[in-house]
């Protein structure tokens, strides 16, 4: 009806603003589709919307914004026990809470975030919430720990045999090796993110692999 082709509408051109880089404008087209869609009643369609306008708030610096929004999303997502969903939306949260600084939040986050995608028994979402709470652990200082839940990450990939995942996993643990050591360690994860690149076509992944040796090399002075 009217309301929501108004609320399809602001939401579309939030959505532009965002892209275009407005993060001003996307927040004040999202938060008013946002308010018009609560108006409609819509439980998937007000979600959605939330979800927008939290990640405007994010980009433009309103963390506390974009927390609460994600929060609302998370537990109407728990109460209709969608776990996949939870496992997302504290991912995203816990990238707010990082920006804002509170490290202690983030890591809570991510905890929640990775009971939830065990929840749903789903070995590439755990691995992706091992991968990001080791990347936080090794950003404020807890190395011994990163290196742990990045090991962990790498158990989860081989059992689910998924290539795209697993030469991700190789490149953290390449990076973390490249600093920490050994270097051994470091060439050998590099050539395995390389060849599993390779075989999920990912361009990205193998760019990422290739761009690491190649610091390596740098930093070692080895060819």
């Amino acid at each position: 009806d009217q309301s929501v082709r108004a609320v399809r509408y602001l939401a579309a051109a939030g959505a532009s603003a965002l892209g275009r880089g407005a993060a001003r404008e996307a927040v004040e087209f999202l938060e008013a589709a946002l308010r018009r869609g609560e108006e409609v009643g819509d439980p998937r369609l007000v979600a959605d919307l939330q979800d927008g306008a939290a990640r405007a708030n994010l980009r433009r610096g309103n963390y506390a914004r974009a927390l609460t929004l994600w929060g609302e999303s998370r537990a109407a997502a728990l109460e209709r026990g969608d776990h996949a969903t939870v496992a997302v939306l504290e991912r995203r949260s816990s990238v707010a809470a990082i920006r804002s600084g509170d490290f202690t939040a983030a890591l809570t986050h991510q905890a929640n975030g990775l009971e939830a995608a065990r929840g749903v028994c789903d070995e590439r979402l755990i691995a992706q919430r091992q991968l990001a709470r080791s990347a936080l652990l090794i950003e404020i200082g807890r190395g011994d720990e990163a290196v742990v839940a990045a090991h962990a990450a790498l158990e989860v990939a081989e059992r689910s045999g998924e290539p795209r995942v697993l030469a991700r996993v190789h490149h953290a643990l390449q990076s973390i090796a490249i600093w920490r050591g050994p270097s051994d360690a470091a060439r050998e994860h590099g050539a395995r993110s390389l060849e599993f690149a390779r075989a999920a076509r990912d361009r990205a992944a193998e760019w990422n692999a290739h761009w690491s040796s190649a610091m390596q090399s740098g930093l070692t002075g080895d060819s």
